[in-house]
């Protein structure tokens, strides 16, 4: 690599390859690669958000050290080195693609959003809406089957 490789997409494919390979043994690796994959792929197109950066560092360290073996700490380490040494463009990236959704038709993609669980245009029933009784377990079941979130 030099100096005109695009870091972030090159992180964002040895993600890939971590999560390929990985033996899907132990939840951190099975979860974690997938998800740090995805985030690094929305953050190389700058359609992450700024607070993604902080919860894929914590997504990081707790892969690092969690593992059975040391293939998840080897997958971790090399997102952690570019959060510490290359935050400052991947924010840029992230204000860039914003400024452009704003300027361009004003929608924003919302896959992002939904991916997390927000962007909902409706809040969940009130438990009096609920059909099989009342309590917080009713509320949340009717809330998830009425619900539309789609998980990327």
């Amino acid at each position: 690599m030099d100096k005109s490789t695009d870091i972030i997409r090159a992180m964002a494919r040895i993600s890939y390859f971590y999560k390929h390979e990985s033996c899907g043994q132990c939840t951190p690796c099975r979860e974690g690669m997938g998800w740090m994959w995805r985030v690094l792929t929305r953050m190389a197109e700058g359609r992450a958000q700024k607070r993604e950066i902080g919860m894929l560092m914590e997504v990081t360290q707790q892969i690092e050290g969690h593992t059975i073996c040391a293939f998840g700490d080897g997958a971790a380490w090399p997102v952690q080195g570019l959060l510490r040494h290359f935050r400052p463009e991947i924010e840029r990236r992230i204000d860039e693609y914003s400024r452009n959704a704003d300027n361009s038709l004003g929608v924003r993609d919302p896959k992002p959003l939904e991916a997390v669980g927000v962007g909902h245009d409706r809040a969940p029933p009130s438990p009096s809406s609920t059909s099989r009784g009342s309590g917080i377990r009713s509320t949340i079941r009717a809330w998830r089957n009425s619900s539309t979130m789609s998980i990327g």
